[in-house]
């Protein structure tokens, strides 16, 4: 967690360089809309609604590819819609809320919006379900709470897997925009979009800068937020709960030529127990000219607020050995890196060739080595040790692989012997992929 609350010094800048200005309407016709001192949230005729910032003027927009508000991931008996398909055979579907049977957006109090979808329809059939939400603007902060209450399908043999919410939402668009999408996984990055020269990006291939090879991924968020900067207006997004999340992260993505390229990041709400379990609260924050590291500080003050924040030095009080890692470069040793490449000449786990830099017994002298250049400190990850090489056999990785040394040779790398020679060395595994 510390990782996170460093971020200005950890992050890697992914850069893609694309061009600036603004969004354009899209032809989005007002309904209402709620308004405090910091934010305008605009409700339109399509049940959809932008974000203003009114401290800068910057509107952040829902989805522009397909104008939703949701999509569920349902699985279902193949023999419920077909009588003639196969009992146990497992269908696959996905439901666009926004063209349910049944769609209301309205006005509940000053500040509060709810948005009821109900009444679906999957291969041509009608089922009943309800899928329902809240959208409250604070009083006195450029902040609002998204809340989902409901989401739920009648019929038991139909099961919803994942709910991907509020998609591409608050995205930055490439012809348009100047910014950088924030995604705080590993020690986080910065997806920027905008006025980044190809110049300063030699490092990065010419296809991936051309936008010949879009990057989108899902993934389990290792902390419980994420955001996007657009001129001088940020927006951070903040949940509760990443055990039944997931997030969505697209750059410079778009899945048609007609589209816009974007860059967005949004969450994947997953079943707990196969239902909903508990409403899911999304917290989107407006920060006037704030940046990545705002976001950090602001996740950092949320964790303080709720107990689960401690600091190095407290770690350091109850557990002294932490006092190593402060200044300590992660160090990647390679005791005998069971090689598996894709060329099929060298793959064992296809043609049984393999080969390696060396062996357990090895790892002492490359601890020397280190030693006698300077690294007086160091948190040494051991990589490439599992039974059947980097990345294969999963989750069997145990006994460590013996053409290595085995289990004998493994275990003198954590002697008390070795520790006793490098006291400022802490070790550990690395599970490796190849």
């Amino acid at each position: 967690m510390r990782n996170l609350i460093s971020m200005a010094t950890l992050v890697t800048l992914f850069v893609i360089s694309v061009a600036t200005s603004s969004y354009a309407s899209n032809g989005f016709q007002e309904k209402f809309k709620l308004e405090n001192e910091h934010l305008i949230v605009s409700v339109g005729e399509n049940n959809l609604f932008t974000l203003t910032d009114k401290k800068t003027g910057v509107v952040w927009h829902p989805d522009p590819w397909k104008g939703t508000t949701g999509e569920v991931k349902v699985t279902y008996p193949a023999n419920l819609f077909d009588k003639q398909a196969a009992e146990k055979t497992t269908r696959y579907a996905s439901i666009d809320i926004n063209k349910a049977r049944k769609v209301i957006c309205r006005r509940k109090g000053p500040r509060t919006v709810q948005w009821i979808s109900s009444g679906f329809t999957l291969k041509g059939q009608p089922i009943k379900g309800r899928v329902a939400f809240e959208v409250k603007l604070a009083e006195d902060k450029p902040v609002i709470e998204i809340e989902l209450t409901k989401l739920k399908f009648e019929r038991k043999e139909i099961s919803w897997n994942s709910f991907l919410f509020l998609p591409r939402w608050f995205s930055l668009r490439l012809s348009s925009d100047s910014g950088y999408v924030v995604v705080p996984q590993c020690q986080g990055f910065i997806f920027p979009v905008g006025d980044v020269g190809l110049d300063r990006m030699d490092w990065l291939s010419a296809t991936y800068l051309s936008g010949q090879r879009p990057y989108s991924k899902s993934y389990k968020p290792y902390f419980c937020f994420y955001g996007a900067v657009n001129r001088n207006s940020s927006l951070m997004v903040r949940f509760e709960h990443s055990h039944d999340t997931k997030v969505q992260f697209h750059g410079n993505q778009k899945p048609r030529e007609s589209a816009p390229r974007i860059s967005s990041v949004s969450p994947i709400i997953l079943p707990s127990m196969g239902e909903l379990g508990y409403n899911r609260k999304f917290i989107v924050e407006i920060i006037p000219n704030g940046s990545y590291v705002d976001m950090a500080k602001r996740y950092r003050g949320w964790l303080k607020s709720r107990g689960l924040y401690k600091s190095l030095k407290e770690k350091i009080r109850e557990l002294p050995a932490v006092e190593k890692l402060v200044g300590a470069p992660i160090v990647w040793l390679n005791p005998g890196y069971y090689r598996m490449t894709k060329a099929p000449e060298i793959r064992p786990r296809y043609t049984g060739g393999e080969k390696f830099t060396g062996t357990f017994k090895d790892v002492p002298d490359m601890m020397r080595r280190l030693k006698a250049e300077g690294v007086n400190k160091a948190y040494i990850m051991i990589w490439g040790w599992e039974r059947a090489g980097g990345g294969f056999e999963e989750p069997d990785h145990w006994p460590p692989n013996e053409k290595l040394g085995g289990l004998a040779e493994f275990k003198k790398i954590f002697s008390r012997k070795l520790r006793t020679e490098f006291p400022e060395y802490i070790m550990g595994l690395a599970h490796s992929i190849s």
